[in-house]
């Protein structure tokens, strides 16, 4: 469908694709992790459970090793169609949503993924699910 842009005396037709236009682009993975009260009604089929604790700071340091531009072969899916697979990251924030409050109750984490393009199942691969 084509956009049209409204001033002067005739509409006239944009070439515009959010797609292939956007300058960034940013994928957010909930995951609940550890506990035993899973009485998340409102995450549990929007969140990747994990049965044990996770290490907040050591994910947050090991994403700093995947900013910038690189060859993400390594996290590129099956059925990748991008011609070449250096991309850059402009950031990856890996944060808890709320403090860990017990053996019982779970973490519940955010990672956020901002780049410029991803490949084929990119994100996914890095964040583990």
């Amino acid at each position: 469908n084509p956009f049209y842009v409204v001033g002067g005396d005739e509409p006239s037709e944009v070439d515009w694709n959010a797609r292939f236009t956007a300058l960034e682009r940013r994928y957010c993975y909930q995951i609940v992790a550890g506990g035993t009260d899973w009485n998340t009604v409102f995450d549990y089929d929007r969140a990747w459970r994990v049965k044990r604790t996770l290490n907040v700071e050591s994910m947050a340091l090991a994403a700093n090793h995947l900013t910038g531009t690189h060859d993400f072969s390594s996290f590129r899916g099956r059925g990748c169609k991008r011609s070449h697979p250096v991309v850059t990251m402009k950031n990856i924030h890996v944060f808890e949503n709320c403090h860990y409050l017990g053996p019982h109750q779970p973490q519940m984490l955010t990672i956020s993924i901002t780049g410029t393009a991803f490949l084929y199942r990119q994100v996914r691969n890095m964040v583990g699910c």
